[in-house]
């Protein structure tokens, strides 16, 4: 009851500034990785190589004062890694050439934020919330030889029947605006997020190892505010 209480008084509160509500759209590189002492145990901070990808999406604000603001997004987000996958001569070296071992792991995400802002042309603005997502996509990708160590292209291997299909995320975000029009702001930011729950590698197995996603993203968009009062 205490905690409805709290809601109910803080949409009050909304009420007694001046409202501002944006929309936008953002998009740009992220480099994601997978955590996993299970799987990566033998590994420096239990994680291999970063996979390259995608971030973006729509985004919502309800500035509920001058300072600070609530967001809701809906993000495609491309997390998972890579590792070396060749085989090498007594020297160290790729027999044919080097090539990777990809696990890909593509999100629809529901980030969930508060922040606050400060400036009036040029601002700056910092959040942090929750990212509950959802699976779309999920593939591991394996480069296949012969008996002679010849590189005869990448497999995929599609995942997602045995993956779990949900994650919890923490994220906290900073970056800087400016106010091209009344109306219209450009940004560019920068984000981190971190897996807050163990996802099953193998949701089929009871005694499956786990994973946890992270990365950062760095995303150029564009916002235009719908109302003020």
């Amino acid at each position: 009851m205490k905690k409805v209480l709290l809601i109910f008084l803080a949409v009050l509160s909304m009420n007694a500034f001046g409202q501002i509500q944006t929309i936008g759209v953002q998009g740009g590189l992220s480099l994601a990785n997978i955590i996993s002492p299970d799987i990566y145990k033998y590994h420096n901070g239990n994680k291999v190589d970063s996979r390259v990808g995608f971030s973006g999406g729509l985004d919502y604000e309800f500035h509920f004062s001058k300072r600070y603001f609530v967001g809701l997004d809906i993000h495609y987000d491309q997390f998972g890694n890579k590792e070396p996958w060749f085989p090498i001569d007594v020297d160290g070296k790729p027999v044919s050439g080097e090539h990777w071992l990809r696990s890909n792991y593509d999100y629809l995400s529901l980030p969930v934020k508060i922040g606050y802002t400060k400036g009036e042309k040029l601002k700056g603005f910092a959040m942090f919330g929750v990212c509950p997502s959802f699976l779309l996509h999920t593939q591991i990708i394996v480069p296949q030889y012969d008996n002679d160590d010849n590189f005869l292209g990448d497999k995929e291997f599609p995942a997602l029947d045995n993956t779990q299909r949900f994650d919890f995320r923490g994220l906290i975000e900073a970056g800087i605006g400016y106010s091209m029009f009344d109306r219209i702001d450009l940004f560019t930011a920068i984000k981190y997020r971190h897996s807050l729950i163990q996802i099953k590698y193998n949701k089929n197995l009871e005694n499956s190892s786990t994973i946890q996603h992270s990365g950062f993203s760095f995303s150029l968009g564009i916002k235009y505010s719908l109302k003020t009062n």
